[in-house]
């Protein structure tokens, strides 16, 4: 049959573990004739304390991710890509979960399956179950912190031509629950939820010179609720039937050669603009809809905006990045009166902005009680070696909208990570951080009187 097998090296993101560029992987490929098997893995460990803490007690535990990745292709395009996943904590077969640590079966599950079907030069349909993130994760993301990550079911029309690229989403959204009876990621496990949500999206990266212009619309409907997905935990567990939420807007920054920009994730540790020069990103989101019957027809009237500046040094030593900016949430100081104004992430990956010791993980219209959210926060990237990568991060915290009786002072986060290219199939994560509690987390019921929480973590990331 003329069959061989050969490595492959390079970047793939669908065997990478989507935290830090991927480790140059090494797959292995089966050939015969027009078809090909490209067979991958991935391994992450990672040792670390709770997040979100409410005090400065520092217990630990690790928990792990394994992944299969199965991807068979044909000359013409047409792909079936299959990745099942087993997570889980040291000491416990069947523990793991939305934050890896709940109890339930769906630890060991299907987390991607999807078939790819070329329909012209221009045009490609995607059905199944897939990762997904749009606009650098602000309203689309795969939460590719959490071990167990999520994925969507669904499909997407996809057309290319030159820069311009416009995508069509249909979702069925299900199944992402702490308590462990619908059985994450998302969508896993609820076969009768009823919650969709449709997606229309925009990429150009030559209309703004030198610039990524992404333009995002959602709608979702029967805010039923998922706790990732933020409104369970918003709208409590019945959600809100009959409900719907439109969110649109626009992301604008400024790339480099390579079309790297500025970002909070941790990728960023080793590979972020290398250009020297000014950067800057900006975005803005409105939101609107109806929260349905069981809130009597409550508006939704709420908004997000956020602008980034930075200056790179290029190549000196450490190449330098500076960068900074704020976010700014809506929120409402009264929820339950008037239109409801605490702006919703929809289905972000919010771990890389707002701290990554998660205070503000589901979104911060959830864990601020609706009074919205201000990150005003200041970065340093360094370089010191051709694999080792640092990144100093700030940030001051405080409510939008706070009400009276509760202080808009939160109080401020400093993490510090250090990744190493250990192996060229490797990457080592350290991190560490602080917060500097003030009386609105205490105000919240977040954080204890007088305690100034600790988070730690050390990770390897693995994958051939």
């Amino acid at each position: 049959m003329g069959n061989h097998r050969k490595l492959l090296c390079g970047m793939s993101a669908l065997a990478a573990g989507f935290l830090l560029p991927s480790p140059a992987e090494a797959g292995v490929t089966i050939e015969d004739g027009d078809t090909a098997l490209e067979v991958g893995a991935q391994l992450r460990i990672r040792h670390q304390s709770p997040p979100f803490p409410a005090n400065e007690d520092l217990p630990r535990f690790t928990n792990y991710r394994a992944r299969l990745n199965l991807d068979f292709q044909a000359d013409n395009g047409f792909r079936i890509f299959l990745q099942p996943q087993k997570v889980g904590v040291f000491g416990d077969n069947d523990t793991g979960a939305a934050v890896d640590f709940n109890r339930t079966p769906a630890n060991q599950s299907l987390h991607q399956a999807f078939l790819d079907w070329p329909l012209n030069d221009q045009l490609d349909l995607r059905l199944g179950r897939f990762e997904q993130h749009l606009a650098d994760h602000r309203l689309i993301g795969d939460f590719r912190w959490s071990n167990r990550a999520r994925s969507f079911d669904g499909g997407r029309l996809r057309w290319s031509a030159g820069n311009h690229q416009v995508s069509l989403f249909a979702l069925q959204l299900a199944g992402e629950d702490y308590g462990g009876n619908a059985g994450g990621p998302l969508p896993v496990g609820d076969a009768d939820a009823d919650q969709q949500a449709y997606v229309a999206h925009f990429r150009n990266d030559a209309l703004v010179p030198a610039s990524r212009l992404e333009l995002t619309y959602v709608y979702d409907d029967d805010l039923q609720g998922t706790p990732f997905s933020a409104s369970r935990l918003e709208h409590g567990p019945g959600g809100l039937p009959a409900s719907e939420r439109h969110t649109g807007g626009f992301f604008l920054a400024r790339t480099d050669s390579g079309g790297s920009f500025l970002s909070p994730f941790l990728g960023r540790t080793l590979k972020y603009p290398k250009d020297p020069g000014l950067y800057w990103r900006l975005e803005g989101y409105l939101q609107r809809g109806d929260m349905g019957p069981s809130r009597a027809g409550q508006d939704i009237d709420a908004y997000m905006a956020a602008g980034y500046l930075g200056y790179g040094l290029g190549n000196v030593p450490g190449r330098p990045l500076v960068w900074g900016g704020v976010d700014y949430l809506s929120g409402d100081r009264d929820a339950s009166t008037g239109d409801y104004e605490a702006f919703s992430t929809l289905y972000s990956t919010n771990h890389p902005y707002y701290g990554y010791m998660d205070y503000f993980l589901i979104s911060p219209d959830a864990n601020t009680n609706g009074h919205g959210l201000r990150d005003a926060h200041l970065s340093l990237h360094l370089k010191p070696a051709k694999r080792l990568g640092v990144w100093l991060k700030g940030h001051n915290f405080a409510l939008a909208d706070a009400p009276g009786g509760t202080d808009d002072a939160l109080g401020n986060e400093v993490d510090l990570t250090v990744a190493y290219k250990a192996h060229p199939r490797a990457v080592l994560l350290l991190g560490y951080s602080k917060f500097f509690s003030d009386d609105g987390m205490h105000d919240l019921g977040r954080i204890e009187s007088d305690e100034d929480p600790n988070f730690l973590y050390g990770m390897v990331n693995a994958s051939f």
